[in-house]
């Protein structure tokens, strides 16, 4: 069940626990009431989650988007829902 207002405290302990390798990137952030979230585990491969009361959304950008140059994968362009629109 999700909270009625996404808590970013609470987002950050849920992604902090996950068993993940280290060298995988973590990034949370809260963008006008949304959270977004981007881990990262090198240029090209990404996952982003955007969590909005009553809604969660998890998605991988195309290879392109995630490339250098292109969409950042950070938890900013998750929290905006970017990456999820073709490039250019």
């Amino acid at each position: 069940r999700l909270p009625a207002t996404p808590d970013l405290a609470a987002a950050r302990e849920v992604v902090d626990r996950l068993d993940l390798d280290d060298r995988i990137g973590k990034d949370v952030a809260e963008v006008d009431g949304v959270i977004g979230i981007a881990l990262r585990e090198r240029p090209g491969v990404c996952l982003f989650a955007r969590v909005r009361p009553g809604d969660v959304q998890v998605w991988w950008p195309s290879r392109v988007q995630a490339m250098p140059g292109e969409s950042s994968c950070s938890a900013a362009e998750a929290a905006h829902g970017h990456a999820q629109r073709p490039p250019h």
